[in-house]
């Protein structure tokens, strides 16, 4: 059996699964490494020191240090999987089909996808993946209201459903102009022919009707009043699942604005959903494009899409999903794609594209 140096953070019970299997694993913190930050080139240096395959769920720094160096005993990226048992049982097996040889110098990940690990890291690489520069209004008093206020994030999030987001991003700003508050305790108690009247949102862009803006601000209100106690933070507590139901209960909100709200808090505000259930991207013609083109999905169904990323993180989806939106509107487009431009021209298939 293999002598195994798992990374910090891999999961116990893989680990114990995989003791359980006969291989020698040791752990980061039975050698009182770990929570030193200690770095990534010194963990593969350990592990080669003590001739042990390195078993890691840091797939973007492993898979550059195997490139810079490949005279190691080994190593295994995962993505995270909560069939712990599963997972130690394709270990194994990835490892018994590999008895034969040395395993000095191998990298072999497992559930990864080159076009995927490719538009994670280039998410990452992006300055404006994070909070401190990325705009949600191209107003700054509006967006500094949806960062700080919640409530008046999720009124945007559940209205913005046609038209241009930058605007419609505004209207809680301006509400709140316009009242002096947004507090949904007021706001439950409004009559929809009321709200669609006033001029903040009888003026609002896109494609849905002002009555059904009207009707969806109130409705988030009563939810929030009448199921959280006024507290907008528990419509995001339990898991994907959870998140993703208690959402749904907002008049006009569907699963596609369900997942935008959720990926948008994982991406930039730090939610991270309890338990082991994963999202989807949002299933718009931009996602849906860009996943078939690279050769990720062989259609545009939710099956195929959640079977795809089963082997990443929600916050490793969440990326996925922004840079798929990005590139299909900007270059990815259904006529004529910029293929030239794009940062996923390598691991691309270029299904559908001619020329």
């Amino acid at each position: 059996m293999a002598r195994i140096y798992a990374n910090e953070n891999f999961p116990l019970p893989v680990v114990l699964e995989l003791r359980r299997l006969g291989h020698d694993v040791l752990t980061i913190q039975e050698t009182g490494r770990a929570g030193q930050a200690e770095s990534d080139e010194s963990v593969l240096a350990f592990a080669k020191r003590e001739r042990r395959i390195l078993l890691t769920l840091n797939r973007r720094h492993f898979v550059r240090l195997h490139n810079e160096q490949s005279d190691h005993s080994g190593i295994i990226v995962c993505s995270y999987d909560g069939d712990f048992v599963g997972q130690a049982a394709r270990v194994h097996e990835l490892i018994d089909n590999n008895s034969e040889e040395t395993g000095i110098g191998k990298m072999e990940t497992m559930n990864g996808n080159p076009a995927l690990d490719t538009m994670i890291d280039y998410w990452k690489s992006k300055p404006d993946s994070h909070i401190d520069v990325t705009g949600f209004s191209d107003d700054p008093h509006a967006d500094l209201l949806v960062r700080e206020d919640l409530f008046a994030f999720l009124m945007a999030c559940c209205i913005d459903r046609g038209g241009k987001s930058t605007l419609i991003w505004r209207i809680p700003y301006k509400l709140k102009q316009a009242w002096g508050h947004l507090d949904p305790r007021i706001i439950r108690h409004m009559e929809p022919k009321e709200l669609a009247a006033n001029p903040v949102i009888a003026h609002a862009p896109g494609q849905i009707s002002k009555f059904q803006i009207a009707k969806t601000i109130i409705s988030l209100a009563g939810l929030v009043e009448s199921e959280y106690e006024g507290c907008p933070e528990r419509l995001l507590e339990g898991s994907a699942t959870d998140i993703m139901d208690n959402l749904q209960d907002i008049f006009g909100v569907g699963p596609n604005i369900a997942r935008m709200v959720v990926i948008l808090r994982v991406l930039y505000f730090g939610l991270r959903p309890v338990g082991t259930d994963r999202l989807l991207p949002k299933m718009d013609v931009h996602v849906k494009r860009v996943m078939h083109r690279i050769g990720v999905v062989p259609d545009d169904s939710e099956r195929s899409m959640r079977r795809a990323l089963s082997g990443y993180s929600n916050e490793e989806i969440a990326a996925i999903d922004q840079v798929c939106w990005e590139i299909g509107q900007s270059l990815c487009t259904p006529t004529l794609p910029k293929c030239d431009m794009c940062p996923l021209t390598s691991p691309c298939a270029k299904a559908g594209v001619s020329g």
